[in-house]
């Protein structure tokens, strides 16, 4: 809880989609944006923070956070790098093994320890954001499967289409040639 998972939410949306404060507990339901990343289409979810409550809305909050994180293709999973590592920290990070793990608050003083390595980011600041879209994008692409639809940039179609203009006979010495401007054009 308040590890900056609502404002990070805004700060890859672009606009202020979450409400943010600095008391725990915020966020109960599941609140979801959708942008691109790489021309990638994501949508992102915030979700309750998982903690020990005797709240029970909190409590109902943090299990469709939980149903959530099982259904998602990809988690981030984030840390307040400007405090200590707890114990629900290792919990879910043992959990969780193939989560994408964000240190936030990377513009306050680090007490996070070297337990964990993540990427640093600061929501506040958009410190490490490019950083952290590119490692999205990268592992987007990584899981792609023949039916993934992938992203077309003016640059890519581009080179797709000229490719198609030749004869079919001189197609693949322009491929081997244009291979590496092709794959450039990939997040």
């Amino acid at each position: 809880p308040n590890v900056g998972k609502s404002s990070l939410l805004n700060a890859l949306l672009g606009f202020q989609r979450a409400i943010v404060h600095a008391e725990p507990g915020t966020t109960r339901d599941l609140l979801q944006g959708e942008t691109a990343i790489a021309g990638w289409p994501v949508r992102l979810v915030d979700t309750a923070g998982v903690r020990e409550t005797t709240n029970e809305i909190e409590t109902e909050g943090i299990a469709r956070a939980l149903k959530s994180v099982d259904q998602a293709d990809g988690v981030l999973l984030v840390l307040d790098a400007s405090t200590p590592l707890t114990d629900d920290d290792r919990d879910l990070l043992q959990k969780y093994p193939q989560a994408l793990i964000l240190l936030n608050k990377s513009d306050l003083p680090a007490k996070i320890g070297d337990e964990v390595q993540g990427i640093s980011v600061s929501a506040r600041t958009e410190a490490g954001l490019e950083s952290l879209l590119h490692e999205i994008a990268h592992r987007i692409f990584r899981t792609a499967t023949d039916c993934t639809p992938l992203p077309f940039s003016p640059r890519l179609t581009s080179l797709l289409q000229s490719l198609l203009n030749h004869p079919p006979h001189q197609r693949d010495e322009t491929w081997l040639k244009n291979s590496d401007q092709l794959w450039e054009g990939l997040p």
